[in-house]
């Protein structure tokens, strides 16, 4: 299909430059293949990053408000007991 829409109808006696023609386009059509792999890869490393921190600070963000919670708790109920006591 490419050696199709490389050589022109000029240049088909001349293996020579037909073959120059095909050669080129496969690499050129290969290196483009690589660095199109390479992006998709650091997109996917990029969104995994991405999703890694916003894990991370939701995970931080409750581990918070649950540790938080009961020492609120508790120093809140020692407080009323001892008003309770007193009395």
């Amino acid at each position: 299909m490419i050696y199709s829409l490389i050589s022109s109808p000029i240049n088909r006696n001349d293996g020579d430059l037909t073959d120059a023609r095909l050669a080129a386009a496969l690499l050129l059509q290969r290196r483009a293949r690589a660095w199109l792999r390479w992006r998709k890869k650091l997109r996917r490393k990029q969104r995994s990053r991405a999703a890694k921190l916003i894990q991370r600070s939701v995970r931080t963000g409750l581990l918070l408000r649950v540790v938080a919670n009961p020492f609120i708790a508790i120093t809140a109920a020692s407080s009323g007991s001892e008003g309770a006591d007193d009395e």
